[in-house]
């Protein structure tokens, strides 16, 4: 009787040993399931060069950067890019010519002018830098002038415009005072008869020492620059004849303070 009694008591504790130790494995395997992510995370986040995404090597706008050669952080839209929804078959439009123009490389006889300039050799160069045919240019705005656009004109001139051709277009704008090369004034006779094509295409890309603007202004701007441009050039060689009493009487009162000592 003794030995049964014996033999059941180490059933018992053999069984409760058993038991603890499944409990303890389980204990494991979820310890184990659960830490692991956690794990793996300090482990990952405790590697060089992983850093959180909010503390991310970046630059902030207009940063100078030593990736690029023209040490800027910001980056122009890549050579034709098109806007979505353009509507770049208008040569009118978008160039400024009666056709679409010929966009493929230009290349210049070794020792030409066109070697010399920096966008001579450009496909959007001005057809007359690059020594091409004008006649294409369109000689009229291809949008409706209203007041809107004579306004939006003048605020993109004098942006834009005003430091180097002057308020009234004269050629004199303040970067002159310095010794930067004076630009040729809008109220020549040769400017004034220049088509609209033609300032549009270097208003676009640039000519001489005037640098490209045609990632600043939206096509229509640029048209708004030019028929304020054509404002400035009526106003200053306005025929007398087209002038009303008020006009010609303030032009006298004018001349008169003009000619006193």
């Amino acid at each position: 009787m003794s030995h049964k009694t014996e033999s059941k008591n180490e059933d018992k504790d053999e069984s409760s040993v058993k038991r603890l130790l499944r409990w303890a494995f389980r204990f494991a395997v979820v310890g184990f399931v659960a830490g692991a992510p956690l794990g793996v995370i300090v482990a990952v986040s405790s590697i060089p060069g992983c850093p959180r995404m909010r503390e991310q090597a970046r630059l902030k706008p207009y940063e100078q950067s030593d990736f690029f050669d023209d040490h800027s952080s910001l980056r122009h839209p890549p050579q034709g890019t098109v806007a979505r929804g353009s509507q770049v078959l208008d040569p009118e439009f978008y160039y400024g010519r009666k056709t679409l123009p010929d966009l493929r490389p230009q290349s210049a006889p070794a020792g030409t002018a066109a070697e010399e300039s920096p966008t001579a050799q450009t496909p959007e160069a001005p057809a007359a830098q690059r020594g091409q045919a004008t006649q294409d240019y369109v000689t009229d705005l291809p949008i409706e002038v209203t007041r809107q656009t004579f306004e939006t004109g003048r605020e993109q001139y004098g942006v834009y415009c005003v430091p180097c051709h002057g308020e009234a277009g004269y050629g004199n704008g303040v970067v002159t005072r310095s010794g930067y090369p004076e630009p040729p004034s809008f109220h020549t006779e040769r400017l004034r008869g220049v088509a609209a094509g033609y300032i549009f295409d270097v208003i676009t890309n640039g000519f001489g020492q005037m640098y490209s603007y045609g990632a600043r202004l939206e096509p229509a701007q640029r048209w708004a620059v030019i028929a304020y441009i054509r404002a400035l050039q009526y106003s200053q060689n306005a025929p007398a004849e087209q002038l009303g009493p008020q006009d010609l009487e303030q032009l006298d009162l004018e001349r008169l303070e003009e000619a006193s000592p």
